[in-house]
Formats: C-alpha cells, sequence, structure tokens
C-alpha cells in the first residue's frame, strides 16, 4: 500500500490498482484449487473474497 500511496496520487487510480491485484490473486486460486484439486471450493473463495473487500474498504477510508 505504500508504494501505491508513492506513486499513485490519484486515489481512484490506486484503488482501481489494488482492486485489479486482487482480483488477478483471487483467478489464480480459483485455477489452482481446479488444476490441484479438479474442483473449486466455493467457501474458500467466499472467504478471500470477502477479505478482499474488507482490505480495499479499509484502504478507502484510509485515503
Amino acid at each position: 500500500m505504500a508504494v501505491y500511496l508513492v506513486f499513485f496520487t490519484d486515489t481512484l487510480g490506486a484503488l482501481a490498482l489494488l482492486a485489479a491485484g486482487f482480483l488477478v490473486i483471487q483467478l489464480g486460486a480459483i485455477l489452482n484449487g481446479k488444476f490441484m484439486n479438479g474442483k473449486v471450493t466455493f467457501s474458500h473463495q467466499l472467504v478471500r473474497f470477502v477479505l478482499m473487500l474488507v482490505v480495499v474498504s479499509g484502504f478507502e477510508l484510509v485515503i
């Protein structure tokens, strides 16, 4: 988050970049579950998504 503050003075751009990064991580976790276990555990993905929303909303409150 410190990198966002240094390089992105536009808070909307920083928030969009943070959200996009989290979505890429989420997609990677879904693909990893699909290839490693043969199925996607939706409860695990839901917990990851909720935690992502908490971090993004916390970032929005700080800025």
